[in-house]
């Protein structure tokens, strides 16, 4: 199965995707888990909006990659390396 490779741009572009389609009211620091296949999935963290220069919200990505199923406390997804 191909794993799929996000970079903060593409990350940024679902997560405005996933808020405009479900209407959601976010702030700074709101985690959000995206799936990156059937099994896994990767956090990301909002962590600012910018609309002087990039025009979208600004995200916190993290790099570890865990089971689809698996329920994570928020402070060991915030404490791994972004």
């Amino acid at each position: 199965m191909k794993k799929l490779q996000y970079g903060i741009k593409g990350f940024s572009f679902i997560l405005k995707l996933i808020l405009d389609i479900c209407r959601v009211d976010t702030k700074i620091g709101d985690l959000f888990s995206v799936p990156i296949n059937d099994q896994e999935k990767r956090h990301f963290q909002l962590v600012a909006f910018d609309s002087t220069q990039l025009n979208m919200d600004v995200i916190r990505a993290f790099k570890k990659i865990y089971p689809i199923q698996d329920q994570l406390d928020i402070n060991e997804i915030i404490s791994d390396e972004d």
